[in-house]
């Protein structure tokens, strides 16, 4: 299931009302919903980012201004839930909702709200008859339908869209992820019979197409019981193996999303990080970014947290990632994890296949380990989504910015980026800055040419960026997000300089710029012998699983292909070092993953172009087994 829960401490206790007004005090709380009311959300307030409260097992929550609600897979505005609890016959009120939160100044304030029918309703059966209209019967059970508004998997239903299945990162899929759909016709082209060959373990025909459903498959379904049928938002065909080949894109099913969140607090205790899924093709590898979010714009940056592979000898083509909690970390809302062999796009839908992008299952709050004393506050200012805010919502309104939670539920209220272009006439002059001011570097590599304004008082919404090369000759086109603060280029082979200038403008009642120059001077092997590229190591982890799980992950800056070979080095590998893996469609990223390893301690890396990492120390284990909150151990 693709919603997300936090788990914590069920309770707490304190000793005094004084010291409720004074300290932060951790809330988890899971139970019926019994109200909602929207705050201040009147006139020129009356945006999609409105905040409120709602009442649960006889507390009121205060929820925040830009609150995203976590339905099984869609983020939904507060004032859209409010909205429809409202609506006569939705069924809302009573439904199961999960709060981690804070108190502050005795007022219990939400950072994390996500909501469900039953957070762990789960359903099994085999199809017995599929109709064209999208009805499934199971046999001696229920009829269910897809919760499919777009008509992606089947005829379409939309009745209630807040607990769609998702339709871009599948949630109805066979046991390897392949997504899966019930035939409009029988000659229905989205849906074609030609995609399911006999038997239940098969390989796929086209991975651009679904993969119709068959009486007698075996689900396993989730969804919300509507008078006499359950309208689905995630199901998995247990009894169906669905397997592609080297040439073709794997897919991805995320089975867990688990993030133990750190604290330097000393009274804490703190669970592990753990990724775990299925590919459809058993040589496999993947890696796992962090979307960062924009709170502007909403553009994603992917940033590289962990790697997995295939778990030897597994004939499920289980991958698994793990990392313990022992270093502070920013935290997002969503992972994207992305199969190192290549991405393909399905035909008529915005599925990828070779990529899923996965929120968060589970929060695992730190812990108290010293009784007796009072429990660790939940760290929300480590969590990017809640302390920058979502962005431009676009599901709603485009025009509404959703940035930091208002009240926050942690000790200091973020202060908000300032996006909207106004008046900027007494603001002064931009200041252009480069860094690094020159660069010196191999050919090959990926040249970052990052700019900004020094002049705090005029905010990046204001202005307008141009790179523009001066001296020397590029290929159009090579030059890539001329008018963003960061541009890039991939240096040719060839020993030249380059001059590069950067405007910055702001226009009020008149256009102010300024300019400032950079020097790239690019070294071959041949003019420059000494000259290497610039290796490092991006992950490094041990788990004692399977006799001792090493993965790494280390990156060259060339990255048009001459950095053709990269060495591990690691004292418990035999004899010493290994030749990595080089990642497709990631150029410059190799990878390895092996069991039966001791922990080496360190690693380092050293590609053919002479480049060496520096030493990566291993990530120390602290827990080997999660602990959840009663009644949460379905994972």
């Amino acid at each position: 299931m693709r919603v997300q829960i936090a788990i914590g401490l069920l309770g707490f206790f304190v000793s005094n009302a004084a010291s409720q007004a004074t300290a932060l005090l951790p809330f988890s709380i899971i139970g019926g919903l019994d109200a909602v009311t929207l705050t201040d959300c009147t006139g020129a307030n009356n945006l999609a980012n409105c905040g409120g409260t709602i009442s649960v097992n006889g507390y009121t929550i205060t929820i925040p201004k830009n609150t995203l609600v976590a339905f099984p897979a869609a983020f939904v505005p507060f004032k859209q839930l409010v909205a429809k609890f409202n609506t006569a016959g939705s069924g809302y009120a009573g439904l199961e909702v999960a709060i981690d939160g804070n108190v502050k100044n005795s007022v219990h304030i939400a950072g994390l709200f996500s909501i469900s029918q039953f957070s762990l309703e789960i359903n099994m059966g085999k199809i017995e008859s599929l109709a064209t209209n999208g009805a499934i019967k199971i046999l001696n059970g229920p009829t269910i339908r897809i919760n499919d508004p777009n008509a992606v998997y089947s005829a379409g239903y939309t009745l209630d869209p807040f607990f769609t299945a998702d339709d871009e990162n599948p949630s109805i899929i066979a046991f390897s992820g392949a997504s899966m759909c019930v035939p409009r016709s029988a000659t229905d082209a989205k849906c074609p019979q030609s995609n399911r060959p006999t038997g239940n373990d098969f390989f796929i025909p086209d991975v651009t197409k679904l993969v119709p459903f068959r009486i007698g498959d075996h689900l396993t379904f989730s969804g919300r019981k509507v008078g006499t049928e359950v309208i689905c938002f995630e199901i998995v065909v247990e009894n169906v193996q669905v397997r592609t080949r080297g040439t073709q894109s794997s897919f991805i099913r995320v089975e867990d999303a688990i993030i133990g969140v750190f604290t330097g607090d000393a009274n804490a205790e703190m669970a592990d990080t753990r990724f775990i899924g299925y590919f459809s093709d058993a040589a496999a590898t993947a890696s796992i970014f962090a979307l960062d979010v924009d709170p502007c714009t909403g553009r994603e940056t992917e940033r590289l947290v962990g790697n997995a592979g295939v778990r030897n000898g597994d004939i499920r083509n289980k991958w698994l990632w793990r990392a313990d909690a022992t270093t502070a970390n920013q935290y997002t809302r969503e992972y994207i994890i992305k199969s190192n062999g290549g991405q393909t796009q399905m035909t008529g839908n915005s599925i990828v296949v070779g990529q899923y992008v996965q929120p968060v299952t589970e929060w695992i709050m730190p812990e108290a380990n010293v009784p007796g004393l009072e429990l660790p506050s939940y760290p929300f200012e480590k969590f990017d989504h809640l302390v920058k805010g979502a962005g431009p919502f676009v599901a709603v309104e485009p025009d509404t910015i959703f940035g930091p939670l208002d009240p926050f539920p942690g000790a200091t209220q973020p202060v908000a980026t300032v996006c909207s272009v106004g008046n900027t006439d007494n603001l002064g002059e931009p200041v252009a800055a480069i860094s690094p001011a020159d660069q010196t570097l191999i050919a090959g590599s990926l040249v970052t040419l990052s700019g900004s304004n020094t002049n705090a008082a005029l905010p990046n919404g204001n202005l307008a960026f141009t790179w523009t090369l001066v001296t020397g000759t590029l290929v159009a086109g090579v030059l890539k997000d001329a008018t963003t603060p960061k541009a890039s280029f991939i240096a040719p082979q060839v020993a030249t300089a380059y001059a590069f200038s950067l405007n910055i403008c702001v226009t009020g009642s008149a256009t102010r710029c300024n300019t400032k120059t950079t020097t790239i001077t690019v070294q071959t092997k041949a003019s420059n012998a000494a000259v290497t590229d610039v290796v490092k190591v991006e992950s490094f982890t041990w788990v004692s699983s399977q006799s001792g799980t090493i993965s790494v992950s280390c990156r060259s800056s060339v990255v048009d292909g001459t950095a053709s070979v990269m060495t591990l080095f690691a004292t418990t590998l035999n004899g010493g070092s290994v030749s990595m893996v080089r990642a497709t469609g990631d150029p410059g990223l190799f990878t390895y993953q092996s069991r039966s390893v001791k922990n080496p301690g360190s690693v380092s890396c050293t590609s053919n172009l002479g480049g060496t990492s520096g030493t990566q120390l291993a990530t120390a284990k602290r827990r080997s087994v999660l602990k959840r909150a009663p009644g949460n151990n379905r994972h």
